[in-house]
């Protein structure tokens, strides 16, 4: 179980505000994390793995505690099971690509390879960090941070937005590797998405963080799935765009048909992560 109950002033475009967090997840699952830019997605990851302090709160992972204010506990980040994959990738420049893999796991060979080889690294191992596409330096970030929380019996995979410089065909391939690496190595996997279709596709739970007055906080929804499908309500539909009501989430898609508005449909999938067959349901 991973219980957060955190408070923490943030400042955004409308002025300061509170981010209130109370969460309790079962452990493993992927935990997929939704809102607006600015709501404090990433800043939730950044103190569950010890990046940012809260102004008060508790966190306990499997009856561990990382963090209680009250009792005055806070473990650094190098004593929590976190691998963490940043916007900006946070490797190290001085490093080639293998020491940026290995950095917090030079021990299971084994492993390390299967990692490389599941992200297809193998022929960048030598390259310098500042040689690297975007894509190139993501998938290197996410082979890291799997391999840091590797040699814990449970460990937490925080991703902030980890597959966003990534082409469709890898990017559906990395979708396919978290899920698999996740469930296979007993991961908490916690990804921040800006993509609803993405969230809904791979996560067991969604976590939304929703504005109300000063005051952000977080709502569970578990994704409402049929015949391995999303259930949606349509909000406006013209010649070319479809836009549709996903639990919270507004969803347009570059679909050419004619609904009423207020109508269900169930959007289901052709291949893994491709969206193209759409079925009225009123």
């Amino acid at each position: 179980m991973l219980e957060i109950a955190l408070i923490k002033q943030l400042s955004g475009a409308s002025g300061d505000f509170d981010l209130e967090i109370n969460l309790k997840l079962k452990t493993p699952q992927i935990i997929g994390i939704l809102g607006k830019s600015g709501a404090g997605k990433s800043t939730l990851l950044r103190m569950l793995a010890g990046l940012e302090r809260p102004d008060s709160g508790r966190i306990y992972f499997n009856k561990e505690v990382w963090l209680d204010t009250d009792k005055k506990i806070c473990l650094p980040p190098q004593k929590r099971s976190v691998g963490f994959v940043f916007q900006d990738y946070g490797l190290f420049p001085h490093l080639n690509v293998y020491q940026n893999i290995t950095f917090a796991n030079k021990r299971d060979l084994e492993k390390i390879h299967a990692i490389i080889d599941s992200m297809e690294l193998k022929g960048l191992l030598k390259r310098r960090i500042d040689t690297l596409s975007g894509g190139q330096a993501q998938r290197i970030a996410l082979a890291r941070a799997i391999l840091r929380v590797l040699d814990s019996p449970q460990g937490i995979l925080c991703l902030d937005e980890p597959l966003n410089a990534l082409d469709s065909n890898m990017r559906t391939k990395l979708r396919e590797e978290i899920k698999y690496l996740s469930v296979h190595f007993n991961l908490t996997t916690l990804m921040i998405t800006h993509d609803p279709i993405e969230a809904y596709k791979m996560a067991d739970t969604l976590v939304c963080i929703q504005e109300q007055s000063k005051r952000h906080v977080c709502q569970i929804k578990i994704p409402t799935r049929c015949d391995d499908g999303l259930l949606a309500k349509v909000l406006n539909s013209n010649s070319n765009t479809l836009t549709l009501m996903l639990e919270s989430q507004v969803l347009s898609l570059p679909i050419k048909t004619s609904l009423a508005h207020g109508s269900s449909v169930l959007l289901k999938w052709s291949t893994p992560f491709k969206l193209d067959v759409l079925e009225s349901l009123s």
